[in-house]
């Protein structure tokens, strides 16, 4: 499964076509995307905290489980409102494919997030994979969601801010429930 995933980044027409024409279930989204990356990312929060940082374990299981339940809960509350945005942009409201879409192109981001927390050079990194992420996201509403070409600019905007503020709000609340400092 995890190589159809990968085959997006390499033949994204083809594999965007052939999503569309068999749309993932969100279970199916949910099991073998969403909560694999929120899982590499706690691990490598994890180890961040705790080898990197020194932190004690108490402290590294608050930051892994807050790392965790961040990820799962933004990407789900950020694809349902990304599919609710679709119909007022003329695309296809389809949930299936607008969850499966910000998954996919939010796991780029949370996997070199993370990542940069294990590497020095965090900031070019996330920089320039960012971007992909975004691209990835911006060629699917095209393919999937069917957001008409005049349309796709700022509906890739407005879903990007979306995800941002879910993030930042969620970054938030659960920052107050796992006593972890949140950054804006």
């Amino acid at each position: 499964m995890i190589f159809k995933y990968i085959n997006i980044l390499y033949r994204p027409n083809y594999r965007w076509n052939e999503i569309n024409n068999t749309p993932p279930k969100p279970l199916s989204t949910f099991i073998n995307l969403l909560i694999p990356v929120a899982f590499i990312s706690t691990l490598f929060v994890f180890i961040s905290v705790h080898y990197i940082f020194k932190g004690s374990i108490d402290e590294t299981f608050r930051h892994s489980a807050f790392t965790f339940f961040k990820w799962i809960i933004s990407i789900v509350v950020t694809g349902w409102a990304v599919n609710g945005l679709t119909g007022g942009f003329k695309g296809v409201k389809n949930f299936n494919l607008s969850f499966f879409l910000t998954t996919f192109s939010a796991s780029v981001f949370i996997l070199i997030s993370s990542t940069g927390k294990l590497l020095p050079m965090y900031n070019r990194i996330f920089n320039i994979v960012g971007i992909l992420g975004i691209i990835i996201f911006y060629n699917g509403v095209k393919h999937l969601l069917k957001i008409p070409k005049d349309r796709v600019v700022g509906f890739s905007f407005i879903s990007f801010l979306i995800f941002a503020i879910t993030t930042s709000l969620f970054d938030i609340f659960l920052g107050l429930i796992f006593n972890v400092p949140f950054h804006l």
